[in-house]
């Protein structure tokens, strides 16, 4: 029953994420064709300073 489960969600993440299940059958080539300069591009629109956080993490008793 697992790999019937594994196959229900990914047709329901691809259909909820791209509204087309077909895309569950073709994720391993898409991903297999991306290329560096795809992620770079992407990287750049997204980690931009605007989007940026810094959170530092003190142990606990330290003081500020």
């Amino acid at each position: 029953m697992r790999g019937a489960q594994r196959v229900d969600g990914g047709l329901g993440d691809a259909t909820a994420t791209t509204g087309d299940f077909t895309r569950f059958f073709n994720r391993v080539e898409a991903l297999r064709n991306v290329t560096s300069e795809d992620v770079r591009r992407v990287a750049r629109r997204v980690f931009t300073p605007s989007r940026r956080s810094c959170v530092v993490g003190l142990p606990a008793g330290a003081s500020q």
